[in-house]
């Protein structure tokens, strides 16, 4: 007998069928379920292997060994007539059909169901050929798709392939679309479609996931009807990384074809990544530079600029990164409290925004960013112009309201503004920094229901954020007692940032004994006020010595020279921070107080020439505050006009602060902060005796509040019941 009819007698051939098709069967249920089992990424690639060490001994096995009513035995001892191969045989072909049956129902079963998606909410698929255009079906949000995968550290990837979808769905005409930030707000929290589509105001929810293995991804991805939680369409897609793009473009046109019956077009439009200009694998670094940018530290911005100055170097044609590196140099000036001096940053800034308009002048994050430029050097008009371009270009992007908006208050114009902020909390409902500036715009407006209206909305997505907000918002109505009261409640625990916080109000009203301030490094300045030198001293050199941070280091030395009375020291610290300011290269750890303070001292002492130069730095930053965006203008008004002598003026900014019931600024333990400078002008005795009293109201109401215990909704109550336009309502 040949060697051939030998193998198929001992059915060797059918043995390594049933193991090869059984082995496949196995790899699909563990890649079907081993993601919604938590499993490790190598949980496949074990079985695959330990599938592929098997297959021999199973052809072995079946070559020497027979199965015969005796059990096993080896095929030698088994005689020709003896042998039941052929029954074996007929049970194997059973075998082998069963396995290709439960290969198909495995395959469906993992098309259909989708396991590995999270789904929000239990939905219910469409009845083929249901009509289902009685419903209204013309917006959508898109939620992060879930990062399967066992590596934490590409949860980017599935926050970048769903912002580069709704990108693409922002696109279609007629097709609203729930900016990235509101839909972003749930990662991680699970919640119902209702409640997405609810507090975004949808019709219709895409969520998915993805899970990358080496150089392969799979993305599931479904379109859910908020109006009956049914499947409008979904599907699964294994691609290798390179296809990235395809598969974006292929979900966001397969979901355009979806909703086209109810958007007013007359044909489908076809949406494109147009991404030619930068690898896959470039762009997934790209989704991660975004990533920390969004973060938003002076680390994540440091990290995300030199990602993106990488990108820049292996994708020098993709305008995109070019311009997100120069938001980053623009946004690391802003937060290093002069690490990132501006000459080193606005520079870097205008070159990569040069570049990203030269390869693509219709990049709108290269006109944000360009005009965020332009507002750091008080180019407000320019400023305004990109941002308004940015937004001609892409009508959803909302980093270019926001920024329009602070450009908008900068030239006085609060109610362009507001109107800004409100644009693009229609966008984006859940954006925070929306959420903030319409709060903060509102409350200075006057219009104290809308702005707690807005508020109330911020604590249900930020709840600290929103109550630090909410004890600004007294603070800038010259509220200091009930902006302390609510800083004792919200700020109640030990850790440094909630002792400062309660620190900073006790020292606005002149509370330079509370204990609390003696926990924080603001001691200094309070032991200072209270005669306290020596101490006052040796607390100062303690903060010097623990904090590398220039500017900390400094204020904490003006602040105590200057509650000291010792002027020619103070000027000493702060014209040297001044000579280094000078030079460029860093801006001495010198902000807009330290340098009105320098040209304070350099007058006092004796020093009007060298004052000057420093007064028209004070002038001119002092300029930049707009009386609509900010609750400091008249304390700072005032300030500028008695170093500059306008000394009638300046009592006249500080009347209206009076007359509206401001307690003043007690910091320095006299009623505002330029005091020392006009100690013994009686022109200001009646201003200091009206801050006076008010103070003592503002102390006494603190004590009221804390007897009666008042929680936060009945502080506030009162607040609105004082506001014009409650009463007008």
């Amino acid at each position: 007998m040949s060697l051939f009819a030998e193998l198929k007698r001992r059915n060797v051939f059918k043995v390594s069928a049933a193991y090869l098709v059984l082995g496949w069967l196995v790899v699909q249920i563990t890649d079907t379920i081993a993601p919604a089992l938590g499993l490790p990424e190598w949980t496949l690639p074990l079985i695959l292997w330990l599938g592929v060490i098997g297959f021999p001994f199973a052809l072995l096995f079946a070559w020497a060994f027979e199965l015969t009513p005796e059990g096993v035995r080896r095929t030698q001892e088994v005689s020709p007539d003896a042998s039941i191969t052929r029954q074996t045989g007929s049970k194997l072909n059973h075998v082998i059909i069963g396995l290709l049956l439960a290969g198909i129902a495995v395959l469906l079963a993992d098309k259909f169901l989708s396991p590995e998606l999270p789904t929000s909410t239990t939905a219910t698929a469409v009845e083929p050929g249901a009509d289902i255009t009685p419903l209204s079906y013309d917006s959508i949000a898109v939620l992060p798709f879930a990062n399967m995968s066992d590596d934490r550290a590409n949860e980017h990837f599935g926050d970048g392939l769903a912002e580069e979808l709704l990108n693409l769905l922002a696109k279609v005409d007629g097709l609203k679309v729930a900016a990235r930030t509101s839909s972003f707000h749930f990662k991680g929290q699970n919640p119902t479609i209702g409640q997405v589509a609810t507090a975004l105001d949808v019709d219709t929810v895409l969520e998915g996931s993805i899970r990358r293995s080496g150089d392969t991804i799979r993305v599931v991805a479904q379109l859910i009807s908020a109006h009956d939680n049914a499947h409008l369409w979904s599907e699964k897609y294994d691609r290798p990384l390179t296809d990235l793009f395809t598969v974006q473009d292929e979900i966001a046109n397969q979901i355009v074809a979806a909703l086209m019956p109810h958007l007013d077009a007359d044909e489908q439009p076809v949406v494109s990544s147009d991404t030619g200009k930068i690898t896959p694998e470039q762009f997934e670094r790209f989704l991660l530079a975004r990533h920390q940018f969004r973060d938003f530290t002076e680390e994540s911005l440091n990290e995300a600029k030199d990602a993106f100055l990488g990108i820049t170097k292996t994708s020098p044609g993709y305008a995109p990164a070019w311009a997100w590196l120069g938001r980053s140099w623009v946004s690391l000036e802003r937060v290093s409290n002069g690490r990132v001096p501006a000459s080193v940053a606005r520079p870097a800034a205008q070159k990569a925004i040069d570049t990203a308009l030269a390869l693509d002048p219709r990049e709108p994050m290269a006109y944000v960013a360009r005009g965020e430029v332009a507002m750091s050097i008080d180019d407000d008009m320019d400023a305004l112009a990109d941002f308004e371009r940015a937004i001609a270009l892409d009508p959803m992007l909302v980093d270019a309201y926001v920024e329009r908006q602070y450009a908008l208050v900068n030239v006085g114009r609060a109610e362009e503004a507001i109107e800004s902020l409100e644009r693009a909390r229609e966008i984006d409902p859940l954006h925070p920094d929306v959420l903030y500036g319409l709060t903060h715009l509102l409350n200075l407006q006057g219009d104290r229901p809308q702005a707690f209206a807005a508020l109330d909305r911020l604590y249900t997505i930020k709840p600290m954020l929103a109550a630090e907000l909410e004890a600004h918002l007294y603070f800038d109505s010259g509220d200091m007692a009930r902006a302390a009261y609510v800083i004792d409640l919200i700020k109640d625990g030990d850790d440094d940032e909630s002792l400062e916080w309660r620190a900073i109000a006790a020292q606005a009203m002149g509370l330079h004994d509370a204990p609390v301030i003696q926990r924080t490094q603001l001691r200094p300045l309070s032991l200072a006020v209270l005669g306290r030198r020596d101490e006052a001293i040796a607390a100062m050199e303690e903060v010097i010595a623990g904090t590398e941070d220039a500017h900390a280091r400094l204020h904490v030395q003006m602040q105590t020279w200057l509650a000291l009375g010792e002027y020619e020291r103070l000027r000493d610290v702060l014209w040297a921070a001044w000579l280094e300011r000078q030079q460029g290269e860093t801006d001495g750890g010198m902000g807009s107080e330290e340098i009105r303070v320098l040209a304070g001292a350099l007058q006092t002492t004796g020093d009007p020439d060298r004052a000057t130069d420093a007064l028209l730095v004070a002038a001119e930053h002092i300029g930049r505050l707009s009386p609509v965006h900010s609750g400091n203008y008249l304390h700072a008004r005032a300030a500028l006009a008695v170093l500059e002598g306008r000394h009638d003026q300046a009592v006249s900014y500080l009347d209206a602060l009076a007359s509206r019931g401001d307690p003043g600024y007690w910091i320095y333990g006299t009623p505002f902060a330029s005091d020392w400078l006009v100690a013994d002008d009686p022109r200001y005795d009646d201003v200091r005796a009206r801050f006076t009293a008010n103070r003592e109201y503002q102390l006494a109401e603190l004590r009221r509040m804390r007897e009666a215990s008042l929680s936060v909704a009945e502080v506030r109550a009162e607040y609105l019941r004082a506001s014009p336009a409650q009463a007008a309502l």
